[in-house]
């Protein structure tokens, strides 16, 4: 390990201090460290910087896709070992996927304290420690619960591309249970819980899964083909999304092309309907006195046009400005006839209802002024939580928008 790691010398003692405790600790699931052995030189005692001395490494974790039986195997071991690391008193503080090692069929973890010198992982991370709270034994919980999601689905439970969305959503968006298998929704739930004290510890969900025995199988190369394997770079929908995103396209195909017809027979287009539509005036004209005259009723056909973007999506207007700006957010193929809670980053900037026909407007001022007033030139997200008119949850909104803090 480099020496330019260890100039910040607290942070040196931190990691000597984890390599010390966890050079006592023997579990199979754990890289076993034999020696921890600091090179001195010209600037101090670890002035050329600290080498260690381990057990012979197996390969890191190359799929991002398992089967059922081997991600409950690979999460039991992961566990196994966060639980003997917790009860030396040792956190891992940035479990990721490449520091989970596969050897012989059984998972080792590695990476112990890296997290005090390398950038960390957004996926992966605890809500807490985007408050700025310390890692712990809760927070290794979640990443681990993070990396089982991933190995069930393909994806990580709160996909974004860029930390600051990763920061609202590990903090604010439901657990995403529904996309993993029933059996294993109470272990999903447990790890990702946004309360760490509302985790179980890695001890006792190591029981749990392994009460689950009979349906695992110890790890091996990937087994699915390569074609089904996400890769890192593509982009990961919000679950659900899709089917929910075709259904309001095609719900409002349909409502478009009923109240087209209807705004063509009410206008009276055509021979047969000019013909009908003068007989009939000429009936009112001899049967009844003269009527003031009808203010023509809007057509419904322009309602939608008025609020819904021409695409799925949310648009926001202006796109860049101040943090006092004034925010409209309008948005298409959000649950219809309910409500959306609409976020500027992690902040709530209001509710507002949504159309028969799956749209929404909303005049919102951007939240917590003075905090954004600190960010100038920075893109923030802005998205949408979706409500029936029951008040349940029913999704994630048909993506995000942008907008710069200037």
């Amino acid at each position: 390990m480099d020496a330019k790691w260890f100039v910040d010398r607290e942070r040196a003692r931190m990691f000597e201090a984890r390599m010390r405790a966890l050079a006592g600790v023997s579990d199979p699931n754990v890289l076993r460290l034999r020696e921890y052995l600091e090179r001195p030189g010209r600037h101090g005692p670890v002035g050329a910087g600290v080498a260690l001395v381990t057990d012979l490494t197996g390969e890191p974790m190359r799929s991002r896709r398992l089967a059922e039986p081997e991600a409950l195997a690979a999460f039991r071991d992961v566990l196994s070992g966060l639980a003997a690391a917790h009860a030396a008193g040792v956190v891992h503080g940035d479990l990721r996927e490449t520091d989970v090692l596969v050897r012989d069929g059984r998972v080792q973890l590695t990476g112990f304290g890296m997290g005090l010198f390398r950038q960390f992982d957004a996926m992966a991370r605890a809500p807490e420690l985007w408050d700025g709270g310390e890692p712990s034994p809760a927070s290794d919980v979640y990443a681990a619960t993070c990396l089982f999601f991933e190995w069930l689905t393909g994806r990580p439970p709160y996909a974004a591309s860029h930390p600051f969305s990763a920061m609202g959503r590990h903090r604010t968006f439901p657990i995403p249970v529904e996309a993993v298998p029933g059996e294993v929704r109470d272990l999903v739930t447990s790890g990702l819980a946004k309360d760490p004290a509302d985790r179980r510890t890695a001890a006792h969900l190591a029981g749990e899964v392994g009460r689950l025995a009979p349906a695992m199988r110890p790890l091996s190369e990937p087994v699915l083909p390569a074609e089904h394997v996400e890769e890192p770079g593509e982009p990961v929908p919000v679950p659900g999304r899709g089917s929910a995103i075709r259904a309001v396209i095609l719900a409002a195909t349909v409502m478009a092309v009923l109240v087209g017809l209807i705004f063509v027979i009410t206008r009276g287009d055509g021979p047969a309907s000019s013909a009908a539509g003068a007989a009939a005036s000429e009936t009112r004209t001899q049967n009844t006195a003269p009527k003031t005259k009808k203010k023509p009723s809007k057509s419904p056909s322009k309602r939608p046009a008025a609020v819904c973007p021409s695409r799925v999506g949310l648009t926001v207007s202006p796109r860049s400005g101040g943090p006092g700006s004034i925010l409209t957010v309008r948005g298409r193929g959000v649950v219809p006839n309910g409500r959306v809670q609409v976020y500027f980053h992690a902040s709530s900037m209001g509710f507002a209802r949504t159309t028969a026909d799956g749209c929404f407007r909303a005049r919102l001022p951007i939240p917590n002024a003075g905090f954004f007033a600190h960010f100038p030139g920075q893109r923030f997200s802005i998205r949408v939580t979706e409500f029936d008119a029951g008040g349940a949850y029913r999704g994630n909104g048909p993506g995000e928008a942008g907008f710069t803090l200037t």
